[in-house]
């Protein structure tokens, strides 16, 4: 009896507490950037807008723009190869792909992994867009 008592308690207890967390996690607003996933073999076409900056179009009518840490020179030294680390060819995030140039073989570190609203695709000069 007092082992289904303390039970049920336990229960009663973590119920309120999951209950407490639930109204700060929906105040919070959404993000206007969610990166949703694509796979690889939906790039139809990639484009390095400087060092730092390259911008995918996806077959599902879908922009990224992927930030890297340091300069990756793939204009000079050809395409890049992209790889994500789960072997899967899916993409959410910088952080689970591996890119690097081909020729050189330089790795390019990338930091964030952002889908491009309409707007902001509306303002990427021509020259840029892939």
């Amino acid at each position: 009896m007092f082992q289904l008592l303390r039970t049920t308690l336990g229960l009663g207890a973590a119920v309120a507490a999951l209950g407490a967390t639930l109204p700060t996690a929906e105040a919070q607003p959404a993000d206007a950037h969610a990166t949703s996933c694509f796979y690889t073999t939906q790039i139809e076409n990639t484009r390095m807008s400087d060092p730092r900056t390259l911008y995918i179009r996806t077959s599902a009518r879908g922009f990224y723009r992927m930030d890297f840490s340091r300069d990756c020179d793939a204009d000079a030294n050809g395409p890049l190869i992209i790889h994500p680390f789960s072997n899967s060819g899916q993409i959410c995030s910088a952080i689970g792909v591996d890119i690097s140039v081909r020729e050189t073989h330089q790795r390019c570190m990338p930091t964030q992994l952002t889908r491009l609203t309409e707007d902001e695709v509306a303002q990427i000069p021509k020259k840029d867009l892939p």
